[in-house]
């Protein structure tokens, strides 16, 4: 018999992902894209075919394709991503029932606009970066879609129709120097939505904005009603940070950490790194470096650690190919962390530790291979011709 506690996740109603810039959606930043048809209303994100066979397979226990990349986990390690993102995940089917009916609309929209990017980490593509696209001349990857500014204003006058609280996430490429996150703000200001303050948004960024562009962007920030959240995505500090997050400043880095943890407006700040097999030996040095930049900047600023893993787009960087004795460098990282968060104003609810949990478990599996991740490292140094292979390969051994 069919267990519905077993494939039901939150995530299916809760978060709705658009790709404006690839003209594609889907619940769930791990689900399985799906295409935007060319005629449609915006009612479509909520209710069609596609969205009602995938929720209906999940309240019955089937593991819907559309969500493979956890049932592949699963099975490979033990572990997905919906053990940390599944909010339903301690409740009753009685009540995850009643839930499911609440989220008519979802509560948080995960929205990309293009790929636009000063950066080409090692684990990303030209899908969403123009520097990668450039690196391989990937023309395709690097023109604007038109309709962009077209599907923003059908969007933002859709929202003005919807009232309740929700998040706007905001991913990329890089949202600080894209023209179309700019403009999907302007839009929301003259739909009347710039003054609600039920709205959360939280910007993802590489922090490595240069000056003028975070003072145009903290101007914003400054002027608007809404709870503000500032997601970091690194993972990794000095050399090997701007190696595995090709085209990163740490230095700036640093120094744009610092100021939004000054900015009033801003409520939380939230880690949000990608495991994988280059960062794994230098994770808790991370840790320690964020942590005591906020104790001596702005120890009351609200924190959190959301952690994701490469597992795919590239497969070679996944970090389960480690020697298993590189689990320890993980009990390192979760020493650093709990030992230094002690005085910061860090999340309970965090499944940092969870997370952390779950990559130890990815790394003890009978997969371990160098000659994979090596292999990859040395094929990325041809098309990076300033990146340093071997304080990368470094990260491999003890």
């Amino acid at each position: 018999m069919r267990d519905p506690l077993k494939t039901i996740c939150s995530r299916a109603w809760t978060d709705l992902n658009i790709d404006f810039y690839l003209n594609r959606w889907r619940y769930c930043c791990k689900a399985v894209w799906a295409p935007i048809p060319e005629e449609y209303d915006h009612t479509y994100f909520i209710d069609n075919p596609y969205l009602k066979k995938m929720r209906e397979e999940l309240l019955t226990g089937i593991e819907t394709p559309a969500c493979e990349w956890c049932w592949h986990d699963y099975k490979e390690t033990g572990h997905a991503w919906r053990d940390i993102s599944n909010i339903w995940k301690n409740t009753s089917i009685k009540n995850i029932l009643l839930q499911t009916k609440h989220y008519n609309i979802p509560s948080q929209f995960v929205l990309t606009f293009d790929n636009i990017c000063d950066q080409s980490c090692l684990y990303c593509g030209p899908e969403n970066s123009t520097k990668w696209a450039k690196e391989l001349n990937d023309r395709k990857n690097i023109g604007i879609n038109q309709n962009i500014k077209k599907q923003i204003d059908a969007l933002t006058k859709w929202l003005a129709t919807v009232s309740g609280e929700f998040t706007f996430q905001i991913l990329g490429g890089e949202p600080t120097y894209s023209h179309n996150f700019y403009y999907f703000l302007e839009q929301l200001k003259l739909n009347n939505i710039l003054e609600n303050s039920n709205i959360t948004m939280s910007i993802t960024t590489n922090g490595n904005t240069i000056k003028s562009s975070m003072e145009k962007l903290l101007k914003i920030i400054n002027s608007a009603s809404w709870k503000w959240h500032i997601g970091l995505s690194n993972e990794a500090c000095g050399e090997i940070g701007e190696n595995i997050r090709y085209g990163l400043n740490m230095k700036r880095f640093e120094n744009n950490l610092k100021l939004y943890l000054n900015t009033p407006n801003i409520s939380r700040i939230v880690f949000s790194p990608t495991m994988n097999a280059l960062n794994v030996k230098n994770f808790h040095e991370y840790i320690k470096l964020m942590h005591s930049i906020i104790l001596s900047t702005n120890k009351e600023k609200e924190i959190t650690w959301v952690g994701n893993w490469v597992n795919y787009q590239p497969a070679e960087l996944d970090c389960k190919f480690l020697p298993n004795h590189f689990s320890n460098y993980i009990d390192k990282a979760i020493e650093v962390m709990k030992n230094t968060s002690t005085d910061l104003n860090m999340d309970d609810n965090s499944d940092v530790y969870s997370w952390l949990n779950n990559m130890k478990t990815r790394i003890h599996n009978p997969e371990e291979d160098l000659n994979i991740i090596t292999n990859y490292v040395d094929h990325l140094s041809h098309i990076k011709p300033l990146l340093n292979k071997q304080i990368l390969l470094d990260q491999l051994h003890d």
